[in-house]
Order: C-alpha cells, then sequence, then structure tokens
C-alpha cells in the first residue's frame, strides 16, 4: 500500500478539517460504481446461458462495497429486444427474462443495497423506446391511433421525378437518414440513433405524464435513489423539425437543431415538479461535449432544479474522431480537465460537476489514456486512479477499472465484436473497400465492446459456469482474486485512494482546482485547495522517467504514492504523488 504512512497521518488529518462553501450532500461524497448486468456476473449455476443477471449483481455487493463505492448504477435491466443492449426498452416495469425476469430480483437488490448503507441509481432512457414497445406499435397501427403524436410522424417529401424522400434532411447519428419509413401507415418516423430506437414526443402532454408514471415513479416508489439520464439533452426537438439550414446537398448533422431544444428546460423541470420533488434522489444526465458553460449551469446549477449533475465528455473524447482515433496532447487534456472541473466551481455558479472516464459506451482508459502493455499497466491504472479520485465532483468508477482492465486483444476477428454500433461501422468499411485491418484495429482502440467483456473474477473467468458467453471473455490475467489480497495491485490502490478521497473530502471532493503548470506534454500538475489546506498532485503521465516542471516547497509531505520510493525528484514512468502543503 503506498498511501498514507504512519507518520505522516497526524500531518494529514488537518485536511479533513478544511472548510467548505459547497453543501454537502450524499451524492457528491458518494462514488458511483457502474454495473453492466449482462457483463457482471451470472448467479444460474444450472441452465447458465452466459449472460449476468439480477441476483448476480446482488450477490457481488460485497466487492463493490469493498472497493469504497457506495452508490450503485444499474444500466438498463429491462425488457428489451437487447439490439442496443437494453437501451431500446419495451416495457419500462418490468425486468428482462436474459437477466433474471423477476420483479422480485429486483427488489431484493434495492433492499439488499439500502441494507448495507449504499444508494442505487438506475438508467433512465426516454428519449426514445424500443419500436416493439407496445405504445409504437399502437402509435404505427393506424394515423388515427389515440398514441400517434406519442412519436413522430411525417408524411414523405415527394421530389420531382415523383420518388419519396424523408421528411427532412436530418442524419441519423449512426449512419443514414434520421428518418424511417413504415408501410402500415405509408409515413415516417423520427429515430434519431437507429430505426429501433423511435424517438418520443415530448409535447404531447399524455406522453409526458405516461413517462413520468411509468419510468420514474414507478421505481422510485420502489425505493430507488435517482437516474442516470441517457441523452437528456435532446428530449425538445425544434418546432416544425426543419431542415437543418446549408447550401450542401445530402443528410446533414442536426444536433445543432435538436440538442438543448426549445423546451428542453421546461421539461426537465415539469420532470423534477412531478417526479423528484420532496424525495432525496441524485440525477445525472449524458450531454457530450461542450465549450459552453452558460448552457451547462442551465441544467446544473441547483436553483435551476433540473438535473444534479451531467457527464461531460471532454475528459473522454479527446483524441477520437467516431471510431478514427486522432491526435491528443496534455495541453488539449488540461483544457478539457480544466472545463469539467470549471462546471462545478463555486466561481462559476451553483452548479456540481461529475468525474469519470470509463463507461459501458467508452473503450477502457488504461487503453486510452495510459499504456496497456505488461510493463506499464499496472502503474497506469494507478496513475489515472490518482487523478480521478483527487479530482473534484462526483466520482464515477466502471466496472473492472478497479483491476486496471484494459482493451479487448488485437487478435480479435469481427465475429467476436457484439455491439451493433462497431458491426455497422466494419460493414461499411467492407462496402466502401476500405482497409479492414485498419477498421479492426480501431475497433480495439475504440469500440463500446472493449468495456463489455465480462467481469474478470478470477483466471477462469468466473463470471458465468457456461463456457460461452454472450461476448468473449478478454485478458483473464486481469482478475480480482489475484489482486484482492495483493497490497501492490491496482485494486488495492483504488481502494486505498477512495478511502483516502472521503477522509479528506474537502479537498478532494469539494475543493478549488488550479493547474499550476500548462506546458509539460508528460507531467499533469495541479493544487486542490479548501480554506488554508492546499495539495499539489503531480503525475507523471509517460513512459518516460523525470523531473516534474514544477518544483514543490521542500516541507511538503507526500501523502499519497504509486510508487513505494518517493525521495526522488525525478518521477518513474506512470509515477504519481499528492503533497500536503
Amino acid at each position: 500500500m503506498h498511501l498514507l504512512t504512519p507518520s505522516l497521518l497526524v500531518a494529514a488529518s488537518t485536511l479533513a478539517n478544511a472548510a467548505s462553501n459547497h453543501t454537502h450532500e450524499w451524492w457528491k461524497e458518494g462514488v458511483v460504481y457502474q454495473v453492466y448486468p449482462a457483463s457482471f456476473t451470472e448467479s444460474r449455476s444450472n441452465n447458465s446461458i452466459g449472460w449476468g443477471d439480477i441476483k448476480g449483481i446482488t450477490s457481488k455487493l460485497g466487492h463493490i462495497q469493498q472497493l469504497g463505492a457506495d452508490i450503485v448504477w444499474l444500466s438498463p435491466f429491462y425488457d428489451s429486444p437487447l439490439k442496443d443492449m437494453g437501451y431500446d426498452i419495451s416495457n419500462y416495469t418490468s425486468v428482462n427474462e436474459i437477466f433474471g425476469g423477476s420483479l422480485d430480483d429486483i427488489k431484493e437488490f434495492i433492499s439488499e443495497v439500502h441494507g448495507r448503507g449504499m444508494r442505487c441509481l438506475f438508467d433512465l432512457v426516454i428519449n426514445h423506446s424500443s419500436n416493439q414497445h407496445s405504445w409504437f406499435e399502437d402509435s404505427a397501427s393506424s394515423k388515427n391511433s389515440s398514441l400517434r403524436d406519442r412519436y413522430f410522424w411525417r408524411e414523405p417529401k415527394m421530389l420531382p421525378n415523383g420518388t419519396m424522400a424523408p421528411p427532412n434532411n436530418w442524419a441519423s447519428s449512426n449512419g443514414g437518414s434520421a428518418w424511417h419509413y413504415d408501410n402500415r401507415t405509408g409515413e415516417y418516423y423520427l429515430g434519431l440513433f437507429n430505426d429501433f430506437q423511435p424517438d418520443m414526443n415530448w409535447d404531447d402532454a399524455t406522453n409526458r405524464q405516461a413517462i413520468y408514471h411509468d419510468a420514474l415513479n414507478y421505481w422510485l416508489d420502489l425505493g430507488i435513489d435517482g437516474f442516470r439520464m441517457d441523452a437528456f439533452s435532446i428530449f425538445s426537438k425544434p418546432e416544425g423539425l426543419p431542415d437543418v439550414p446549408t447550401n450542401e446537398t445530402g443528410l446533414q448533422d442536426a444536433r445543432p437543431l435538436y440538442n438543448d431544444g426549445p423546451h428542453e428546460h421546461e421539461y426537465l423541470q415539469e420532470m423534477t415538479r412531478e417526479c423528484l420533488a420532496g424525495r432525496d434522489t441524485f440525477t445525472v444526465g449524458e450531454y457530450g461535449m461542450s465549450d459552453n458553460m452558460t448552457s451547462v449551469q442551465q441544467y446544473i446549477g441547483a436553483s435551476r432544479k433540473e438535473v444534479n449533475s451531467m457527464f461531460l465528455t471532454n475528459m473522454c473524447d479527446i483524441g477520437r474522431d467516431g471510431y478514427m482515433p486522432t491526435a491528443w496532447n496534455l495541453t488539449g487534456w488540461r483544457d478539457a480537465i480544466n472545463f469539467t472541473q470549471a462546471a462545478g466551481s463555486r466561481a462559476v455558479g451553483d452548479g456540481w460537476n461529475s468525474v469519470y472516464l470509463e463507461n459501458h459506451d467508452l473503450p477502457r482508459s488504461i487503453s486510452r489514456f495510459g499504456d496497456d502493455s505488461p510493463q506499464h499497466r499496472v502503474q497506469s491504472g494507478k496513475a489515472l486512479s490518482m487523478l480521478l479520485t483527487t479530482l473534484s465532483g462526483t466520482l464515477f468508477v466502471y466496472q473492472g477499472q478497479e483491476l486496471g482492465m484494459i482493451n479487448v486483444p488485437s487478435n480479435w476477428t469481427i465475429d467476436d465484436y457484439q455491439d451493433a454500433n462497431s458491426i455497422k461501422y466494419y460493414d461499411g468499411v467492407v462496402a466502401s473497400g476500405g482497409n479492414t485491418s485498419g477498421a479492426l484495429y480501431n475497433l480495439t482502440r475504440l469500440a463500446r465492446d472493449n468495456a463489455r467483456s465480462p467481469f474478470n473474477w478470477d483466471r477462469t473467468g468466473g463470471f458465468s459456469s457456461n463456457s460461452s458467453t454472450w461476448t468473449p471473455a478478454a485478458n483473464l490475467d486481469i482478475n480480482l482474486a489475484d489482486q484482492v489480497n495483493d497490497a501492490d495491485s491496482v485494486f488495492s490502490f483504488w481502494t486505498n485512494m477512495i478511502a483516502f478521497r472521503k477522509e479528506h473530502k474537502e479537498l478532494f471532493v469539494y475543493g478549488d482546482f488550479e493547474f499550476v503548470d500548462l506546458e509539460s506534454e508528460n507531467f499533469l500538475v495541479y493544487r486542490k485547495s479548501s480554506g488554508e489546506s492546499q495539495a499539489i498532485v503531480v503525475i507523471n503521465l509517460s513512459k518516460e522517467e523525470g523531473e516534474p516542471p514544477y518544483e514543490v516547497d521542500a516541507e511538503a509531505k507526500v501523502i499519497a504514492q504509486t510508487h513505494k520510493d518517493c525521495e526522488s525528484k525525478s518521477f518513474k514512468p506512470f509515477e504519481g504523488r499528492v503533497y500536503y502543503l
């Protein structure tokens, strides 16, 4: 363990006494652990199907608690065709058969979480439903359906040559038109993501009430503690659904038209009044990249009563353009970190930010921002853990991140990939006569599948008794059994750093953030301060040994470290230290 040594405990204990002007809340100080149900663990030993389930999650709550996380976020487990792994919901008040199919299982999960003094969040996917939801099936059955206006239906645009075209020039985020023809009524419906995920019409008041009843209040009444809100900034579409203004032909990115839509804030505030008011809950909305702090604060400002926090992807999406890796450096990453830290700063407003580098939509952070070679993987995992646990805001950890799990092996073929978007990308490269080897390389770097391989409980996997799992196991040498009793493991380091963060929450949860170096391409160096207490965090994020660009006061005490020997001025590759001033 390379954290607080006995000789430093007294000096460091004053950190916890620093004053803060932030309002203290359980969801600010808590650590959220995201569980991807399909890949966490399967409880079925007989009739195993190779998929995780709710009972399996409940059986492993002890691991999450041992790590130090105290809020569990479940990705969707509801009835779904699983064309987008549950982000295409066909019944909001259900449990998918593949995850156990029993409401009693999810009620037991909620009870066990609360019995341990923990909290739970569910995924809230309400911009769109599955096209197999009964609401959509009724809506699609007739132009006179009483549920027709729950979705966006439009007549085809007739071209001068007499052929049909989609109603406007909006492109889908996953390729092709955002409009999908349905021959039952001869009209198109809007699906911004995929044809199997029709967007719901939030301008229809009865639709909003149905969403509130089934997707929110039903689960809140069962005792859950809040939601991660999928695609929460695009509920409100522009009036008339106009074309994207352009002199160009073809489909256009319409996100500038429908993101932060005209009634978005009105609907979120209504949701708070109808569902969340009077309840002690936490909501965090999925957003995307932003450089507009005013827009961010309009969502997360406490006085706005919309969401408590949001996921900005500035830190995560640097160095990529879809599936294409792009050049990035620490200067750009500092800018991204600065913006996301400022979102929760008292100098900006009364909002609150979130801190994360991994989730079900992202590749593994060590493979992206560290070095996943055997030589540097463990130290990379520790360095990134130190970064995340010392940044201000609500900390989110994704399953397997605490083990230092990395991207899938480079020898995967396209048959190993399960994500529909990965397969669509690869098929597009094939169709265009592109470089399929290059496409596979890009998938091993950036595909969502990288985060979805089963959690490695031991060297056999330990995820399921069925050797044929829904997606292949990967990197079994990185597993919990080998790490849980190893004081030098990534898991032990994460556990200690989370405890360290909570013990000194005034600095590392609520503290003010400031980079003290803006030029190094190897080191991140920043100050955390609260009242008269200060800490300096120095992290070498490179494979090169060297001295940092900032000289810490000689009287400063090292209170956390990734390496045993921290007497030298030189930092080893991926070495980090926290100094208390």
